[in-house]
C-alpha cells in the first residue's frame, strides 16, 4: 500500500527500509530481526494519516542500542517506504538523565516547540545555550578539582590546616575529593525516587562507570562492546586499588570522560543552533 492511498484517519501496513547513520552513543543491532543497521534493512510498519497531511508511523518496529552511560546520545535515521519516491530523515537526540540539576536544566531547555516562530526559536536557543554553559562550567570545575587531586596538587600545607587565604574547604585526599564531587552532582535529586523509576543511571554513576570503562579498555586487548561488564570490573579494580594505577592515570581517565561529556553538551547546542537557525536572524 502506498502512503498516498491512505484516507484521513485510515491505517495501513507497508514495507519500509530504514537505517541509522552519524550516531554518537547509539549502535546498530545485528542479532535481532527488529534491529536497525547502518545499511538499509526492510521492516513491516504500521502507518496512518493525521490532520490530512502528516504520515505517522507506529513505535517499536525497529530497535537500536543506546549507551546508557553517556549523557547525550544522538543519531540520524532514514526511512524509505518501498515503492515511494520520498524518504523521511530525522535527527534524534536523547538526554539519558534529567534528574541531576545540571542535566535537568538542559532537558527543560529542549521542550517541544509548539510554534516554530522566530521568537520561539530564539528563546529556545537562548535557554539551551544558557543551560549548556552552566552545565559545562560545573563539569569543568568537577574535572579540575578531581584531576588536581589525583595529580598530587596539594590543597593544603600537609598539616590539615588550610593555606592562608585559601578559599577551598573540604577533603584533600584524592579518592575523598572524587567521591565528594560525585555526591555533589546528586545533591538536588529526590531521594524518594526509586532507581527503577529512572530510565538510566544518575549522572554521577554514568561518570563513575565511564571512568572505570576507560581504564578497563586500556588494560584489555582487542575490541569489546560498550558497557561490557568485564571491562568495567577490570577498570574498577585498577581505579580503586591503591596500587592498581598511578594518580596520573586516574587523572587522565577522569579528564577524558569529562571532556567527552562537555563536548557532547557543546555539540548539542551548536547543532541545534544550526538546525533551527533562521536566515538573517540567527545566522
Amino acid at each position: 500500500m502506498a502512503v498516498s492511498q491512505l484516507a484521513y484517519r485510515e491505517e495501513g501496513e507497508l514495507t519500509m527500509e530504514a537505517a541509522i547513520f552519524d550516531s554518537t552513543g547509539v549502535f546498530s543491532v545485528t542479532d535481532s530481526p527488529e534491529g536497525v543497521l547502518k545499511g538499509l534493512r526492510k521492516f513491516e510498519q504500521r502507518v496512518w494519516v493525521k490532520d490530512k497531511v502528516y504520515m505517522c508511523m507506529g513505535p517499536d518496529t525497529v530497535r537500536c542500542r543506546i549507551d546508557r552511560h553517556r549523557l547525550i546520545c544522538s543519531f540520524w535515521s532514514v526511512c524509505i517506504p518501498v515503492g515511494e519516491e520520498r524518504a523521511i530523515v530525522t535527527k534524534h537526540i536523547l538526554i539519558n538523565e534529567t534528574c541531576t540539576h545540571i542535566s535537568k536544566e538542559v532537558g527543560m531547555a529542549c521542550a517541544e516547540l509548539s510554534d516554530a516562530s522566530v521568537a520561539n526559536v530564539l528563546q529556545h536557543l537562548q535557554k539551551l545555550l544558557s543551560a549548556v554553559k552552566n552545565s559545562t562550567h560545573r563539569l569543568s570545575r568537577f574535572m579540575g578539582r578531581c584531576e588536581g587531586a589525583f595529580e598530587g596538587i596539594f590543597l593544603d600545607d600537609g598539616s590539615n590546616e588550610p593555606l592562608p587565604g585559601a578559599t577551598y574547604k573540604g577533603p584533600t585526599e584524592p579518592t575523598e575529593v572524587w567521591e565528594e564531587q560525585l555526591a555533589l552532582l546528586d545533591r538536588s535529586v529526590n531521594d524518594g525516587r526509586a532507581a527503577t523509576d529512572r530510565a538510566a543511571p544518575l549522572l554521577s554513576d554514568m561518570i563513575r562507570r565511564r571512568v572505570y570503562e576507560d581504564m578497563g579498555r586500556r588494560r584489555r586487548k582487542g575490541k569489546y562492546p560498550p558497557d561490557d561488564q568485564e571491562t568495567l570490573d577490570i577498570g574498577a579494580k585498577a581505579f580503586l586499588a591503591p596500587s592498581g594505577a598511578s594518580g596520573n592515570e586516574r587523572a587522565q581517565a577522569v579528564h577524558r570522560v569529562l571532556i567527552e561529556c562537555i563536548h557532547d553538551l557543546e555539540r548539542l547546542a551548536e547543532n541545534s543552533a544550526e538546525m533551527l537557525s533562521v536566515e538573517g536572524v540567527t545566522a
